[in-house]
């Protein structure tokens, strides 16, 4: 699902600034039945590790673009004597 935060902000409130963001564990559990989820009461998410991902996916751009291949050749085996 998609939603315009920003686009809500500005037309509803007239302000555009998040302060806080706060992520909810809901389940369906029937039409037009919202109930709580199964987290623990006073569960908080963190989005660490989104920002971690971001920023190793950032820091992989660099790499990969510095990166140059190398083509490492070597010799044959040498036959083995005959006996």
């Amino acid at each position: 699902a998609r939603f315009d935060l920003y686009a809500m902000l500005r037309t509803r409130t007239n302000n555009s600034i998040v302060d806080e963001l706060i992520v909810a564990d809901w389940d369906v559990g029937g039409f037009m039945k919202l109930q709580f989820g199964q987290n623990e009461p006073g569960a908080t998410f963190y989005l660490f590790f989104v920002g971690l991902c971001l920023l190793t996916t950032i820091v992989f751009i660099f790499v990969a673009r510095g990166y140059i291949e190398k083509i490492h050749l070597q010799d044959e085996a040498p036959e083995p004597a005959a006996a």
